[in-house]
Parts: structure tokens; sequence; C-alpha cells
């Protein structure tokens, strides 16, 4: 072989070597099972592309309060790929309320309302909705009670109370008011208790009080206002005296003419003597049955009859030397009796007030008075 041939062969062998160190490194491409394209080498070595985040699904959010509800309005605005649960909780600043959990799944194409009982305790509020940690929706609310204005007169021994509602709350407490009037100490009865209903926006009540008995000249009392709840939304002091009169003035009490005729001051009467330097000071009293039936009345025999004695620049309190029994005085119609109450008090000493208690017989308390002596 000549000189020549060699040379071609030569370059051919170094053709085929290069040619053979090209193809080793060709790349091919190929889908996996999971549709994802993925790069082979020749030479055995391979690598994945990144994977695609699932589509999520985005929401429209609007509430409000109506029928004493906490309404929460979902729609779906962009579809995911995987359904996922909501959840909706109202947090104020004591504590976070879970209220309910949401499936996107239960969604339709027009959206969904879901609602849920407004809270009973005043304040504000978060409603909020979460998909896992992630906060979606957050909306402030305020809730109240129903606001109400009082007024109150004593009128000696009866407590006149005015009430009206400034402004509705959203709060539904029930729709009952719950007065009590009790006395602040030295106590012998539980207090008077009414419920009445609630007014309507602006329209004023009236409620009239009376206590069972004050027993005394005058006393300290309170006034409790509870709504429905119990929760106080007032609560005053006031003071109460029984009913006044003068001497000879005439009260009725049940078809029964009581006049407190005139008071005298004596040494003797009726047998009692005063001790020296006192004397007897007789209130006298005329009771009548002016109705059409035989009737009758009592003395409050479980009180003692005070008298209030002015002695200069000073009051003193002195109780009655006489007691009567239940049913002393009544009788057919046009019957009339008297009767006397009989203080001893020191010589120098004006009678001025006399506390007294008048009973129908077998019925309630009918009068608590104030006779004034001036």
């Amino acid at each position: 072989m000549s000189q020549k041939h060699y040379i071609i062969l030569f370059v051919v062998l170094l053709s085929l070597i290069a040619f053979s160190g090209c193809t080793a490194n060709i790349q091919t491409k190929s889908n996996d099972s999971t549709g994802m394209a993925s790069v082979s080498k020749i030479n055995g070595d391979s690598t994945t592309a990144p994977k695609l985040e699932p589509k999520v699904y985005k929401y429209f959010f609007d509430s409000n309060i109506e029928n004493e509800k906490i309404n929460l309005f979902v729609s779906i605005i962009e579809k995911g790929d995987v359904s996922k649960h909501l959840s909706v909780y109202l947090v104020n600043e004591d504590n976070s309320k879970y209220l309910s959990s949401i499936n996107s799944s239960e969604i339709n194409e027009f959206g969904k309302t879901f609602s849920v009982d407004v809270p009973t305790e005043e304040g504000k509020y978060f409603l909020v909705v979460k998909e896992m940690s992630s906060e979606l929706y957050s909306k402030e609310f305020e809730f109240y009670y129903s606001k109400y204005d009082f007024e109150v007169t004593p009128i000696e021994n009866i407590v006149e109370l005015k009430i009206k509602k400034v402004s509705a709350g959203n709060i539904p407490i029930g729709n009952e008011l719950n007065i009590s009037l009790k006395c602040k100490s030295n106590c012998s009865f539980g207090g008077v208790y009414q419920s009445i209903t609630a007014p309507e926006l602006s329209i004023e009540t009236k409620v009239l009080l009376l206590p069972q008995i004050i027993e005394t000249f005058s006393k300290e009392f309170v006034i409790d206002i509870k709504d429905s709840k119990y929760n106080v939304i007032f609560n005053r002091g006031i003071t109460l005296t029984p009913q006044h009169i003068k001497v000879g003035d005439t009260v009725l009490v049940d078809n029964m003419q009581i006049e407190f005729s005139k008071v005298t001051e004596e040494q003797t009467l009726n047998g009692t003597q005063a001790k020296p330097n006192y004397k007897l000071v007789n209130f006298e009293i005329k009771i009548k049955n002016i109705g059409k039936e035989s009737n009758y009345v009592s003395f409050d025999i479980l009180h003692p009859y005070y008298l209030k004695i002015m002695n200069e620049l000073t009051e003193s309190y002195v109780s009655s030397l006489t007691r009567y029994s239940v049913g002393m005085f009544g009788g057919e119609p046009g019957e009339q009796q008297t009767a006397n109450i009989l203080f001893e008090i020191p010589g120098d000493a004006l009678p001025a007030e006399m506390y007294f208690i008048v009973n129908k017989l077998g019925g309630p308390k009918q009068k608590e008075l104030v006779i004034e002596n001036y």
C-alpha cells in the first residue's frame, strides 16, 4: 500500500473517533408517568423539572346582622383543584369561639349564606374565616343591649317609676324588665317584685311601686331593675315615708272612715296616771262604717305606734302605752266607735308626729300613716 493510502486511512479513523464522542452526549426527551416532561441523557444521568402547584379556590365574602343572626355569604370566584374546608370564628377580647365549618363543595354557583346566633354579651367582635391557618376574611361587629331611661319619683310611701326605651339593641334578651324595691337594712319583709313587658321604642311606661311596710317614719330603699337575662341595668337608693296626714283629717280603709279627730294632753286618762314631770298625750280616733255591710278594721299590733316628740332643738321617739287586739273596731253600717292611742312623754316635750298602721280585718295592710300635730 502506498504512502498516500496510509494517509487516507488515518484520516478516516480520526473521523470515526470524533463522531463516536459526539453521539455520547446527544439528549432525548420523553414524558414520565405524571405527564411532566423529563430529560434523559445517553450517558444514564437524569433530572425532573419542578412540578406546578395545585390551583387554589378564590372566594367572595360578605356579612351582616339580621333577625338576631349573623349572616355570612360566601361565593366562589374561581374554583381550584382540591376542595377545602373553611372555619368560621367569632372573636372578642376575651376568647375565640368556633362557630362552624364550611366545605367549598357545599357552595353552588349562586353562593350560599350561613347563619349563626348573635352573642349574648355586649362588646366588639370579629367574624373571621380561615382556611387552615390562613385568614381569608374578617369583619368587626358591635353588639349591645337595648338602652332605657329611668325616672324615679318617691311620693311619700309610693315610688313612681317612668321607663322609656331610647335605643333598640341587637342582642335578643327577651322582652321583660324585672323590678324590685327592697329596704337597705333592718328589713322585716322580702321586698316588692314586679315583672313588666319592656316598652317599645320612645314610648313611656309608668309603674307604681308600694312597699309592704316602712315600719317607721322614713327608711332607705333600693330600686333595682334587671333585664330578662338578669343583668342589672338600673340601681338607685331612695328614701320613703308613710303617707302624711294632719290631725282632723279622715282616711278610708275599705268603706271604714277613720278620723284622727284630736290630740289632748292629760295627767290622768282612763285610770292611767303620768309619772312625775311627765304627761300623757292622747290621739283620739273615730271609726265609722260608711258601707252597706258589716265591716271591721284593726290597728296593727305587730308594730308599735311611735310618737316623735320635740324638745327645744332635739327630737326623740317614744312608743305607745296602748295596744289593741285584732278586730277591735267595726260593726254594722252607720256604727261608730272611738279609740284612744296613749303616750307618756316628758312634761316639756311637744308631740309632733305619730306613726300608725290601719289594717282591714283579714286582709293586707291598707294604710301606713304619719299623723302630724303641727
